[in-house]
């Protein structure tokens, strides 16, 4: 596979004149540009995990409409990311017998932490990635309401990480409740 053609399109090294240091703020970019793809890429999969449970709790399982389903109200602009998490924090605030046998007891937990992930992913979407040339230390800039910046470490990565796969398997352990109780009824 080739290189991309701008491996380095939001890396300045102007006015570094030390070719080794040149070289490190290069390797520390591309480690933090990996976390960038890791972290778009959970949220990416956690996305498409929370689409299909809203097709199987709104237009059912086994229902021939979820393609277009999919196609027509997923997938359009208007239903971003955080509007399906507020789709399923309705579903799941709902008090229907159904969606109760399907809601995990850490419901309200999972769902502020959907939220986050959220945040997080909109942030390195969005955000502007600096390092530090003197201390090799990557800052991410964004914006929420203001300007602001988180420094990102490799605890800060992991800790996002960690929380995604833990609402992927959140996730997954919803969508076979609603597997069973779709059979049950």
């Amino acid at each position: 596979m080739n290189s991309p053609k701008f491996p380095y399109w939001r890396l300045n090294t102007r006015g570094i004149e030390d070719s080794e240091t040149q070289s490190n703020v290069r390797k520390k970019y591309d480690t933090v540009k990996a976390y960038r793809s890791e972290i778009i890429d959970a949220s990416t999969l956690i996305e498409l995990q929370l689409n299909q449970i809203l097709c199987d709790a709104l237009v059912g399982a086994s229902s021939g409409l979820q393609k277009q389903f999919k196609a027509l109200i997923l997938s359009a602009e208007f239903c971003s990311f955080f509007q399906k998490w507020r789709l399923i924090r309705s579903l799941i605030n709902d008090n229907s017998v159904w969606w109760q046998a399907c809601k995990p007891d850490c419901h309200g937990q999972q769902v502020n932490k959907l939220k986050n992930l959220i945040s997080q992913r909109n942030m390195f979407a969005h955000g502007e990635i600096v390092v530090d040339s003197s201390t090799l230390c990557a800052t991410l800039y964004y914006y929420e309401g203001k300007r602001k910046s988180v420094e990102l470490t490799d605890s800060y990565v992991q800790e996002i990480l960690d929380e995604a796969e833990e609402l992927l398997q959140w996730l997954a352990e919803m969508e076979l409740k609603f597997e069973r109780n779709n059979k049950a009824l």
